[in-house]
Formats: structure tokens, C-alpha cells, sequence
């Protein structure tokens, strides 16, 4: 029940008429207080009397877990003398309090010097209505941020009219995304200390440059709109496909060569399974003669071929998170992977190979998950050893799975492959069974 008066508190706080902080702003005046970020999407926060950090209320479960944290435990002869002693009461005001010695009940002591019991819905909108603060982000940014929980230690880095940062916005937003994970939003344009907290995570991850957006997990920074977008899909939403039945397969992965100039490649794959078939014979590796419009010539045999054929057996099972990726009609399936595999970097050429190899098995299905694996689900799995080392390299692994029905799934990111000096193109998949 608690739980339910703070969503509703929380969701009334947001449409809510507030009052605008306008004259110049420290977490000193508002300690204690409910400010709502008013220029950006009406995100609550409350600043904490004892440290003046001002902790982000996410949705019903984080303002539970601050009353909890950040809450006065009070017994019944206290919660009797605020009830009925307007002196005492100022001891309290802007803390939430916690009647320990009964059931947990809250109470929020507002600068007015009034006690407002959390009772319901009915009783936080009077308390939104009449108490709530509309604040500046200019404003808001003046008070240091921080959160509870330690597996949010997690932090998106952005930058105000940063494009990239507003895509990652968008699909929070849009998806949701802070009622299934906690982390803070940190703005470094207009914030020095916020700068300088992305120079030291920037640092911790070893990373050559200082940009946003950037996600720091507690230990990892992912840094780019499309990567943030893929890690945040994967975090919120477990994958559908954890166990996968029978062997893991990869199917007709064929690599292509595109140096500059006619040149000697020889290329080992470090593969975590046992090979079933290449072509030409893998012998250890390839050792071949590329051609900058695609042909290779084997040197052991002397013959040409138009890319080079492996297929393999995982060691183990391999769980891909299709938590991520697209729901498509099996009769679409041509139409979707022409756009996709362009959309990728791949020419006419390379996905109507793969188009032709894949539509058969796919085009009968009423529906396919499809999802295309990332670095750490493939590329660390079957890692290419190519001498001279290519400028550019693309890899698209296709993982796919026969659905009857449609299911949700979040839209995977698409991050467009742009070709540079020699550049070597690999595409394959498995079915998911």
C-alpha cells in the first residue's frame, strides 16, 4: 500500500502546478525540499537535509528505498508531539520521518512547518499541489547529485543540445527505461563537478577520449548513443534465449578481403569450437592473394574463389541476448534483411549471398526473432587473426529463432559500417532452437 501512495505521489508530482525556483540557487535553501525539473521531463528529485545531495526519485521503488534509507526513525510519543507541538515539528522540516514503533507509516515535514502523512493518493496530491518546486536545469545542476544504491553507482554522462545525447534521452524516455534501472543523469557542459567526475570515470576506463554521452556502469564505460542504447536494452530486460537446445552452430560464416591493392593475406580464426567444414582447406589458417574487387586466390592450390568458407561447433553453449533485435513476419523476411544488411555496410553483392543462403529457412516461419550478435557474444568467440592487420573490419552474425506468435522485444541498434583502406567483411548466423 505504501508503495502505491509513492508511485501516485510521484506521478501526481509530475503534472502537478509547482512553484519555480527563480532567484539564485544552493542545496542550502532547498535542503529539505521536492524540486521538479521543469525544462527537462518533469524528473523529481529530493535534497537531502544531512548531506545536501539531491537523490533522484526514479519511480515508486526508489522513493520507497530513500524513505528507508534517508528517513528519521521516530517512535509513537514523537509522532504524537509532531501531530500536536508546532516548536517541535521544526526540528523536522524537510525530513521524512518513519513511525519505527508501528507500521513504517511516512511523513514528509515541509518548510511551512507542517507534518503531511502519506496517506494516499488523495493526500500526496494535496501535498504536490501545494509543495512541490519547479527548478532550472541551470538551477538544479548547482546541487551535487548522487544515488542510494551502489549497483547504480551507474551514471549517464550528457551534454545540453548534445544530439547523440538526446537520442539516448529519447529511447529512455520512450522505453522507459528509469522505472527498470537506477542510475543518475549527470549534465558536464554547465556542471564543473560533474566534468570533472566524467574526466576521472573517462581515466578509471582508460579510454583516449573525453566525450558524451557516456555510460559508466561502476566498472565499464560504454561510450557512443548506439552502444549506450544496446547496453541499456540488454540491462533492463533479461534475454530471451538463455538456454539454447543442441549444439551451437555457426552456420556459413564467409569472409571477404577488399585490400587496396593486390596483396598476400594470411588469415587464422581463434575459435572457441571445432571447425566441420572450410573452403578452401583451412590447413591452420589461409594463406592467400587478395584483390581490391574481392578475388582471392588460394597460394596452396593455385584456383580462385569469391570468399572464404568456414563453419563450426561451439565449444558450449552460447547465450545470445535477444532481448534486443526484431520481431519480422516470415514473408517479410527478404524485404527486412535487404534494408538491415545495407543498413549494416553490406553491398548488393554480400547480402543477396546471405540473403539467398538464409531466406529458405526463414520465410515459411509466421514469425523470427531476429538479432544480430554482439562483440561480446561472437567476435571474442571466433577472433580473426589477419596479417597485414585490415583498417576496417565488419562482422554480422545473424541469430534467429522460429516464433508463432509475436513477442516484445526492444529495437536493436543499427551502428552503420563505414569502409576505410583494407577492409575484410564476414557474415554468418545460427538458429536459436
Amino acid at each position: 500500500m505504501k508503495t502505491k501512495a509513492i508511485i501516485l505521489f510521484l506521478a501526481i508530482l509530475l503534472v502537478a502546478p509547482v512553484l519555480i525556483v527563480r532567484a539564485a540557487t544552493t542545496s542550502s535553501n532547498l535542503k529539505g525540499k521536492i524540486l521538479i525539473q521543469v525544462e527537462s521531463k518533469g524528473e523529481a528529485w529530493y535534497v537531502n537535509p544531512k548531506d545536501g545531495l539531491r537523490y533522484y526519485l526514479a519511480n515508486g521503488d526508489e522513493a520507497l528505498k530513500i524513505m528507508k534509507k534517508l528517513g528519521v526513525g521516530v517512535n509513537n510519543r514523537d509522532i504524537s508531539r509532531i501531530k500536536t507541538d508546532a516548536s517541535f515539528r521544526k526540528k523536522f522540516i524537510g525530513k521524512i520521518l518513519l513511525q519505527v514503533e508501528s507500521h513504517g507509516e511516512a511523513y514528509y515535514i515541509s518548510s511551512d512547518g507542517r507534518y503531511n502523512y502519506l496517506k494516499d493518493g488523495a493526500a500526496a496530491f494535496a501535498i504536490m499541489k501545494k509543495l512541490g518546486i519547479g527548478i532550472s536545469n541551470a538551477n538544479l545542476n548547482k546541487i551535487t547529485s548522487t544515488c542510494l544504491d551502489s549497483n547504480s553507482g551507474m551514471i549517464l554522462f550528457t551534454g545540453d543540445n548534445c544530439p547523440h545525447c538526446k537520442n539516448v534521452e529519447d529511447y529512455i524516455l520512450q522505453n522507459k527505461i528509469k522505472s527498470k534501472l537506477s542510475f543518475q543523469e549527470l549534465e558536464v557542459y554547465n556542471n564543473i563537478a560533474n566534468s570533472k567526475l566524467l574526466t576521472e570515470k573517462t581515466k578509471q576506463c582508460n579510454l583516449s577520449s573525453l566525450g558524451v554521452p557516456l555510460f559508466f556502469d561502476g566498472k565499464n564505460c560504454i561510450q557512443g548513443d548506439n552502444l549506450i542504447i544496446d547496453f541499456l536494452s540488454a540491462k533492463v530486460q533479461p534475454a530471451v534465449v538463455n538456454n539454447p537446445k543442441g549444439p551451437m552452430i555457426s552456420y556459413k560464416p564467409v569472409i571477404y578481403l577488399y585490400p587496396t591493392t593486390k596483396q598476400i593475406v594470411k588469415l587464422n580464426i581463434d575459435y572457441k569450437g571445432k571447425f566441420i567444414v572450410t573452403y578452401p582447406e583451412y590447413n591452420n589458417g589461409w594463406n592467400v592473394t587478395a584483390y581490391p574487387d574481392g578475388k582471392i586466390v588460394n597460394n596452396i592450390d593455385g584456383k580462385e574463389y569469391s570468399y572464404l568458407f568456414w563453419e563450426g561447433i561451439f565449444d558450449e553453449n552460447v547465450n545470445y541476448n535477444q532481448s534486443a533485435g526484431f520481431i519480422v513476419a516470415g514473408k517479410d523476411t527478404a524485404n527486412f534483411l535487404q534494408n538491415k544488411l545495407q543498413e549494416f555496410g553490406l553491398t548488393p553483392k554480400e547480402y543477396n549471398e546471405f540473403i539467398v543462403y538464409w531466406l529458405p529457412q526463414m520465410l515459411n516461419n509466421e514469425f523470427n526473432l531476429i538479432h544480430f550478435a554482439t562483440k561480446a557474444e561472437y567476435d571474442d568467440k571466433a577472433v580473426l587473426n589477419i596479417t597485414p592487420k585490415p583498417d576496417s573490419v565488419l562482422r554480422v552474425f545473424m541469430t534467429f529463432k522460429k516464433l508463432d506468435n509475436k513477442i516484445s522485444v526492444f529495437p536493436q541498434v543499427i551502428k552503420p559500417f563505414v569502409r576505410t583502406g583494407f577492409s575484410v567483411v564476414e557474415w554468418g548466423g545460427t538458429e536459436i532452437k
